[in-house]
């Protein structure tokens, strides 16, 4: 079995270019650091005083700035490059990360949680333009892949190491989370230095007259599905952290384990299902 994931692994990614790896290994950091939003709720009911339906609705206001920072992030990255959203967004949710630590006031709390989710959610659709003109056509598939690969494994790092931290002091998520969102901005700031001496891949000459998204309709249910989809998933971030405190009695370190758990599976397991699955039809896998 190890065998056949490392060798699923070695047929995957190899021969990737550099820009993607390096665009992974920026997000790699990035999520090693995810543990304010994993936390975000006991945070608030166990440090703040907030009752878990105060708690949800901040989180709310969280998925309120995602909506508009997935937004503006994809409409910058239309106007200006890619990269450069991104280093905004990690430069900016890093310095929100260290201001929300020190706030108190429900109104700024609010406010400022709205605020970073504009920031740091603006990373989503710039990173996926930049994988998209860092790869060619015929590698976007396995781009996205790797990429996913990273989100996960620091994934699997970041909430587990939050669960410690917070058993101790949980101003030092805040502290670590913007960190790390400092040190993979460094990262790609050095990475943006070294592209320009780099020739960027040929555009995809099948994008030169694409359709708008809403003219799309399979791509529209698609959505809708992942609305729904979405509404249960992120019930992770939400009400899944305090079952685990405060019906089962676990402290944040053992939290923090348990939502490493997913990930390190998709980590382990994941390419070994894409690579068995890569010649069926993708709605089908969906389904």
């Amino acid at each position: 079995m190890i065998g056949r994931i490392a060798a699923s692994y070695r047929q995957a990614f190899s021969g990737l270019p550099r820009a993607v790896w390096l665009l992974s290994a920026v997000t790699f950091v990035n999520r090693s650091g995810t543990m304010v939003v994993p936390f975000l709720v006991l945070y608030l009911t166990k440090a703040m005083g907030y009752s878990a339906a105060g708690a949800g609705r901040v989180l709310g206001l969280y998925g309120l700035g995602a909506l508009a920072g997935s937004y503006l992030g994809g409409r910058l990255s239309d106007r200006i490059s890619a990269q450069r959203v991104l280093l905004l967004s990690l430069s900016l949710s890093g310095v929100a990360f260290f201001f929300l630590g020190q706030l108190r006031h429900p109104l700024a709390l609010g406010a400022t949680v709205f605020t970073l989710a504009v920031l740091s959610e603006g990373f989503r659709p710039a990173l996926a333009t930049a994988l998209v003109e860092a790869s060619r056509p015929g590698e976007r598939s396995r781009a996205f892949v790797l990429n996913r690969v990273a989100i996960n494994l620091g994934m699997s790092f970041g909430p587990a190491m939050g669960g410690f931290l917070a058993l101790h002091n949980y101003h030092w998520l805040f502290w670590v989370d913007g960190g790390t969102s400092l040190l993979a901005a460094a990262i790609l700031a050095k990475t943006l230095h070294a592209s320009r001496h780099h020739a960027k891949p040929a555009p995809d000459p099948a994008s030169a007259g694409a359709l708008s998204p809403w003219s799309d309709g399979p791509f529209l249910v698609l959505s809708v599905l992942m609305v729904l989809y979405g509404l249960v998933f992120f019930q992770l971030i939400g009400a899944f952290p305090l079952t685990l405190r405060d019906r089962f009695g676990l402290a944040e370190n053992w939290i923090g384990i348990s939502l490493a758990v997913n990930t390190l599976v998709i980590v382990l397991f994941e390419m070994v299902l894409v690579h068995s699955l890569r010649r069926r039809d993708p709605y089908r896998v969906i389904g």
